[in-house]
């Protein structure tokens, strides 16, 4: 009988260390964790592994599911790229925003909601959770229990607290908890894995990945705790640098420009005219715009101006209409 890790869901071996599932001793029976997964739940080691599979086959894999599915994102990685993913979903779907007990409170979750069906063309239905509060939590339940459905798919982006959502809804739906794998490791699950939770059944798919996506930016990337948005006055002759990759200008004499997300990553102004031989682009935008950087967070941008981008390579970004600046975040 073949066996998985119930970490990442990859067959185990004996034979090769190098391979995925790799296993010194493959034990008959108990929970089972490769060597990767072991290391990475008691020592915490971050070993970066790629997906066997890319984005489009996981799309293909997630499309012959009948059931219905449950497409988890969260605030930072809200973005065209990672709802495009969702779009793509057949059949039964429902759209889920997480850790929104990190969204500032100012923050209306039924305005917020409303934007993101503008921004994005949403007709489904789109839940706000948090494993923190248990009256979000009990929302994902009841709507389960509504769609009279037994087997449920949780997808989402790489990192958006999937596998959280797996446990807590595995200690309140069942006896016993999934034993399952939460990282902070973007690709912690490799391979799709099935759960029974009391009257339900719940497949665990693996995350999809950002394009061009750096993997350490992405490990900062998410917030330990509530995070506190940046505001910074930028002036005609100052420089926005960002995590020392990206500098940020703008043409008018004065402007605001916020920062929403981690503040573990680091900005800060810099007055220096001279940037080598870095890569420019120049971007004209509308006022109340948001510059997004797909699995990263996205810059605010109160007035009208020519934005101006420059690093050794220009990163993927997307602009849109302002989701939470404005006056678009009060309750």
């Amino acid at each position: 009988m073949t066996k998985v890790c119930l970490g990442c869901g990859s067959v185990l071996q004996t034979d090769n260390p190098k391979k995925q599932g790799y296993v010194e001793v493959l034990k008959e029976d108990g929970f089972l964790y490769c060597k990767r997964c072991f290391r990475l739940k008691h020592y915490h080691e971050m070993n970066m592994d790629v997906l066997s599979f890319s984005n489009e086959d996981l799309l293909k894999q997630a499309n012959e599911y009948s059931c219905s599915k449950y497409y988890f994102v969260d605030f930072i990685n809200l973005s065209a790229e990672a709802i495009s993913w969702f779009q793509k979903l057949q059949g039964e779907k429902t759209l889920v925003l997480t850790k929104v007990d990190l969204i500032p409170f100012s923050i209306s979750f039924e305005k917020l909601i409303q934007r993101i069906k503008d921004v994005y063309h949403i007709s489904e239905k789109i839940l706000v959770l948090s494993i923190k509060r248990e009256k979000l939590l009990a929302t994902l339940i009841h709507h389960m229990e509504k769609t009279r459905k037994t087997k449920f798919l949780f997808l989402g982006m790489t990192n958006v607290g999937k596998s959280s959502f797996l446990n807590a809804l595995s200690m309140a739906l069942s006896e016993e908890g999934v034993p399952s794998l939460i990282s902070e490791m973007p690709n912690t699950t490799l391979s799709f894995l099935e759960w029974n939770m009391g009257a339900f059944s719940v497949i665990d798919a693996p995350g999809f990945n950002f394009l061009d996506a750096n993997s350490q930016l992405l490990l900062k990337s998410v917030p330990k705790k509530y995070f506190k948005p940046i505001t910074m006055q930028l002036k005609k002759e100052t420089n926005l640098v960002f995590e020392d990759f990206l500098w940020l200008s703008q043409d008018l004499e004065k402007n605001s420009i916020t920062f929403y997300g981690s503040n573990d990553l680091k900005l800060e102004k810099s007055y220096h005219k001279s940037l080598g031989d870095m890569c420019s682009c120049s971007i004209s935008i509308d006022d109340e715009t948001d510059l997004v950087l797909p699995g990263v967070g996205f810059f605010y941008v109160k007035k009208r101006c020519v934005l101006t981008l420059r690093a050794s390579r220009i990163p993927r970004y997307e602009l849109r209409s302002s989701m939470f600046g404005g006056h678009y975040d009060c309750n």
